[in-house]
């Protein structure tokens, strides 16, 4: 089924769409998996590269079934690694929904896991974080880390709220207790109860505290996914969250950073986003190139599109032929959803997972419910195009995620379907790849040294033919418990040349790279727009912390072995040297207290060949 989009008068002038072309690989590459949920909800995934090795992993959650964490070989195969990994604990676990982050700054990912109650035992189950020990193995901190209240949680995402260089990390909470409004015996409303979101602050020592109502972002509705998006572009996070029930509980919030208080003020009412819905996922960009960023909200029934006017918002959804509401009598019932340029021809494209729900009669919906692909046609107006792309799968879709795991610059896509044999078709997920296509494309990898490592909460405008396209770094819960990739790409269709790059690190001062290779992938150091492109770096060295202070700690990666160390200034003037410790994996410097505050090198050579990784001193 294709659904065109009358958004203006096709009589004079038919618009020519040509739809993206994507094939579903998962019975060929090693990804053939299923989601066991309870009570129809769940279905999260993450994309992300775990071991450092240049090649993006994926995360899946089970729900009542294991997770699974599945390598990327680097061959067009992917191997499930759980086990070795040290990942079985999900085990007799209801896991949702999974998010991953650098929480300590050593330059891995560490992984929360959120969940549900355990049906084989009463009571609920907390969620998980687990610590990258940076050997492809992981060990579940949960406890230790202080994050052991126990809930129902579906989403989260890591933001660094008070802008201090860590992450940390709000979680949103469901159902506590059912209740409905009934007129006659029939169901016609809710009235349940929930759990209050959660918010956990980094202490920087690898705990966290909880402080969610002081900060004034304790949501008591019931949460089903979140932005941690700067919706005012006033340099702090804000966080935008999604309430299921909306119409009868609470609606939509929008918490405004107060910083540098530690606190939030929602200001969804004044705004304009507080709507009552069924909300299920949030998308973010800049559609129309305006340089503020617009949302897209999912739903049981109408979508809702979030058009910013400069810091309040107008509901064009309906005007715009995308609130996919309804037909035949039926709702449609939209989960996780994001804005990319999916076809690289330089507009933001928009994709949204399907997928039918049981529920009261009074918001029957569809069985029959693909995912859309709101193709962007350059003039304002989108076209869906998911049935001619490959996308329009007709299953109980969930969560999703983006990501670029065969490193082509083409955007592939993982949407988590439901095995709860509700639909004929066999349920499972479904892994999309980019056939791809002529244009041209340009990514970037941000690394963060005040600003917290992973770089979320950052925001990027590139500057190429005489237009700027914003795109906005975050750390997932959006396309509803999920996280997509850290990459941030932008199509260029058939342009062959890009100007400048400004980052607008969080809670740092912006900087503008040049020097950007089209149809490559490039990576950025906060404090390095001078220098970057002087150094000639490896993939085999992890420094940390960023800044250093006191020690630099360095960790190798892969099989380079060398045997002296050596750091320069960016003149490349020799000030500390010394042996590597022979047989080790690691080493930590200890900077001379003379060395002044700036960037530097460590240069690492062995066996007739040297790495290179830039690093910041900053006492």
């Amino acid at each position: 089924m294709m659904r065109c989009i009358a958004l203006c008068l096709l009589s004079v002038l038919t618009l020519s769409v040509t739809a993206q072309v994507y094939d579903e690989v998962s019975t060929t590459n090693g990804l053939s998996f299923s989601v066991s949920a309870s009570s129809y909800m769940g279905g999260g995934t993450a994309i992300f590269d775990f071991n450092n090795d240049g090649l993006e992993d994926i995360y899946m959650t089970g729900c009542l079934g294991l997770d699974a964490l599945f390598k990327n070989m680097g061959n067009g195969q992917f191997s499930n690694v759980t086990a070795t990994a040290g990942l079985l604990e999900t085990t007799n676990r209801n896991t949702t929904g999974v998010v991953t982050g650098d929480i300590d700054n050593d330059g891995d990912r560490d992984i929360f896991v959120t969940t549900w109650r355990n049906v084989n035992a009463p009571g609920f189950a907390q969620n998980f974080l687990f610590r990258n020990n940076g050997d492809e193995t992981f060990t579940d901190i949960t406890t230790e880390a202080g994050l052991t209240e126990a809930v129902f949680s579906l989403s989260a995402t890591f933001v660094d709220l008070n802008l201090d260089g860590f992450l940390d990390l709000y979680v949103g909470n469901y159902v506590e207790e059912t209740g409905f409004i009934t007129v006659d015996g029939v169901i016609m409303g809710f009235d349940h109860t929930c759990f209050d979101d959660l918010f956990y602050l980094n202490n920087g020592d690898g705990t966290f505290t909880s402080l969610a109502e002081s900060a004034g972002i304790n949501n008591d509705g019931c949460a089903l996914a979140m932005a941690a998006t700067d919706y005012d572009r006033d340099g702090d996070p804000d966080i935008m969250v999604a309430n299921d029930f909306g119409e009868f509980i609470h609606p939509n919030k929008l918490y405004s950073n107060n910083f540098p208080q530690l606190s939030c003020t929602d200001v969804a009412p004044s705004t304009g986003a507080d709507i009552g819905m069924y909300a299920m996922g949030v998308a973010t960009g800049d559609y129309d190139e305006d340089l503020d960023l617009d949302y897209y909200l999912t739903n049981l029934g109408a979508n809702a599109f979030l058009h910013n006017d400069g810091g309040t918002f107008t509901n064009i959804a309906a005007s715009m032929g995308m609130d996919n509401e309804s037909a035949d009598g039926l709702l449609f019932t939209s989960w996780g959803t994001f804005f990319q340029d999916l076809d690289n021809d330089t507009y933001l494209d928009l994709f949204v997972a399907n997928g039918h729900i049981p529920t009261v009669e009074f918001i029957d919906n569809h069985t029959d419910d693909p995912n859309l692909y709101y193709h962007n046609n350059g003039d304002g107006t989108f076209t869906e195009t998911g049935e001619d792309a490959g996308l329009a799968s007709i299953q109980m879709g969930r969560g999703c995620a983006y990501g670029d795991w065969n490193n082509d610059g083409q955007l592939d896509i993982v949407v988590m379907n439901l095995n709860n044999g509700v639909i004929t078709e066999t349920a499972a997920v479904k892994v999309f790849q980019n056939q791809g296509n002529n244009n041209h494309w340009i990514g970037f990898t941000l690394e963060g040294v005040t600003s917290n490592r992973d770089a979320f909460g950052a925001q990027v405008e590139l500057h190429a033919g005489g237009r700027i396209f914003l795109r906005e770094l975050q750390g997932g819960g959006g396309c509803h418990a999920s996280q997509s990739s850290n990459r941030i790409y932008f199509g260029l269709g058939d342009l062959d040349t890009a100007d400048s790059l400004v980052v607008y690190w969080p809670g740092g001062d912006p900087e503008v790279f040049h020097d950007l290779q089209v149809d490559e992938k490039q990576h950025f150091i906060q404090g390095m727009a001078n220098h970057i492109s002087e150094i000639s770096r490896g993939n085999e060295i992890v420094v940390f912390p960023q800044p250093a202070r006191e020690i630099l700690n360095v960790r190798l990666e892969g099989s380079f072995h060398p045997e002296r160390w050596v750091i320069r200034d960016m003149t490349g003037r020799e000030v500390l040297q010394g042996m590597w410790p022979q047989g080790q994996m690691n080493c930590s410097i200890h900077l001379a207290n003379a060395l002044p505050n700036g960037a530097y090198v460590l240069e690492l050579s062995g066996a007739g060949t040297s790495r290179f990784e830039p690093w910041l001193l900053s006492r």
